[in-house]
């Protein structure tokens, strides 16, 4: 995968070790913590401790690894409708679609990260 800062190199090989500050633009369009966990909150529930699951539930964890968890979490967010109510403003036009790119592009990283190790 080539780095998106333009260099020709792989993303591995070049931006991965910089500061982020510097090379990670699409962290800027996405939102908050707070924010992220408010549209995540009928994503289903993963992390639950062994001697807190019920029997005979399914749970991510049975089929998936956290990793490809935390990639389906940064897809669900950026596919996830954001229904804005008439009474407050609507977002910049293009905005949303920065933000959807935003996910869709942190989660092809870690995605491609995880296959190149």
């Amino acid at each position: 995968m080539p780095c998106p800062c333009g260099s020709g190199k792989k993303y591995k090989h070049c931006c991965l070790n910089c500061p982020k500050e510097e090379t990670d633009e699409s962290a800027d369009l996405t939102e908050s913590e707070k924010e992220q966990q408010k549209w995540l909150k009928d994503y289903p529930k993963a992390g639950i401790p062994e001697s807190e699951r019920e029997e005979g539930k399914v749970y991510l964890e049975d089929y998936y690894g956290q990793e490809s968890i935390e990639i389906d979490k940064l897809i669900y967010l950026a596919l996830h409708h954001r229904a804005v109510p008439i009474w407050e403003e609507r977002p910049k036009e293009g905005a949303e679609g920065q933000r959807k790119e935003a996910y869709l592009w942190q989660a092809f990283v870690k995605f491609d990260d995880n296959n190149e190790a």
